[in-house]
């Protein structure tokens, strides 16, 4: 499988190392695309979409160093020291789908970095779930007890930790400063995931995945040889290549490759958040363009493992997860979109339809509200 270029250039990205094959599809260490049915076509990076262009050009930017004040009661923040740089070039000189634009320039030297990093173990992922929610809305909490009650539960050697207003406000962070200044919460929870997993690893899985009654083990287990863990989207027609998704992610602390991610949305977020969408910034297609595209080696599940459908779905009712014997988890799409209106209207219809009343899942279990989403857990809950 591979990438092509725009016309005239080609980046070819070879599969690499196959980590194991199981019943649901070939899983690679690579950066190419890992599939359920085996390698991907090859598809064009150009597309004819347009976007603003910033000042930038071809001058390369290194990521500024963070200014981190020091607090004498807080464990010292590990800056990354001893990794490299990550040095921009072509800051949005080319459309924002060419895999040229904010391409990393010292892409080298990460690469050599990594060969050095992997030629030992890179030592053990936690066995610790970490989710977010932050901000005014209250959290799907029907969905975040499958992990935070059911998985525990069946799996008691696991811990789990729920990043709220509180826990947030005790973690230093190396882009305190872009954190602080962002105001849409899916981008904060986009900068705090890394953050997280840099100081303490773990497995990060975003509030609206449920989980699908398998052992997050055979995940520790896979990235044993890399430390890293992160899958692609399904592909839509409108991606001229295959996207990584971020809402789910497992690292050792510590890990280069989640430093090259803090270091590279530090490095693009003064350029590009002012006019563009998170998903550019501090979400997939910036983990596409640092680590995909740059060919880092990670391990690739197979895509039905965590996204199995398309990750925005209108209407959860309409979902039987019973249909992805093969998933470890479902996305409904709803961290930060429309929940409550769905829940509300969910709600009335199944409560005045009679027709609806024995198709609603939320009503059969007997902690999901009537009418308004739950409140964030207590302690020890």
């Amino acid at each position: 499988g591979g990438l092509d270029g725009m016309p005239g250039m080609r980046a070819a990205v070879s599969l690499a190392l196959v980590v194991a094959s199981t019943a649901v599809g070939s899983l690679h260490r690579s950066t190419g695309i890992a599939r359920q049915g085996g390698p991907s076509m090859r598809l064009p990076l150009a597309s004819p979409r347009r976007t603003l262009r910033l000042k930038g050009g071809s001058a390369p930017v290194a990521a500024p160093v963070p200014v981190v004040p020091v607090d004498p009661l807080k464990e010292p923040l590990d800056l990354g020291v001893g990794n490299p740089d990550v040095v921009l070039n072509n800051i949005a000189k080319f459309d924002n789908w060419d895999h040229r634009e904010c391409c990393v320039e010292n892409a080298a030297d990460w690469t050599k970095h990594m060969e050095e990093f992997l030629a030992s173990p890179p030592g053990d992922i936690p066995k610790k779930i970490h989710q977010i929610w932050i901000g005014p809305r209250q959290p799907p909490i029907v969905w975040v007890d499958t992990w935070r009650k059911k998985y525990r539960a069946e799996y008691p050697g696991w811990d789990y930790k729920l990043w709220g207003e509180t826990e947030v406000a005790e973690l230093q962070m190396r882009n305190q400063d872009l954190y602080d200044e962002e105001k849409m919460y899916q981008c904060k929870a986009d900068i705090l995931r890394l953050e997280i997993l840099w100081r303490e690893g773990g497995v990060y899985i975003d509030a609206d995945m449920v989980w699908l009654h398998k052992s997050l083990q055979d995940v520790l287990d896979l990235c044993a040889d890399t430390g890293f863990f992160c899958g692609f989207e399904p592909d839509t027609k409108d991606k001229p290549y295959s996207v990584i998704g971020n809402s789910f992610l497992a690292a050792t602390p510590k890990h280069p490759l989640v430093d090259m991610l803090i270091k590279y949305i530090r490095a693009i977020y003064p350029h590009k958040r002012p006019y563009h969408g998170v998903e550019w910034v501090t979400g997939p297609l910036a983990y596409t363009k640092c680590i995909s595209h740059t060919k880092m080696p990670w391990t690739i599940p197979p895509q039905i493992w965590f996204y199995p459908k398309f990750h925005y779905v209108p209407n959860p009712d309409a979902i039987n997860l019973a249909d992805f014997p093969d998933s470890y988890a479902f996305q409904f799409g709803y961290t930060c979109s429309g929940l409550e209106g769905w829940v509300a209207n969910s709600i009335k219809r199944c409560t005045l339809d009679s027709y609806w009343l024995d198709k609603c899942p939320q009503l059969k279990d007997l902690d999901w509200p009537l009418g308004k989403l739950a409140s964030l857990p207590k302690e020890g809950e």
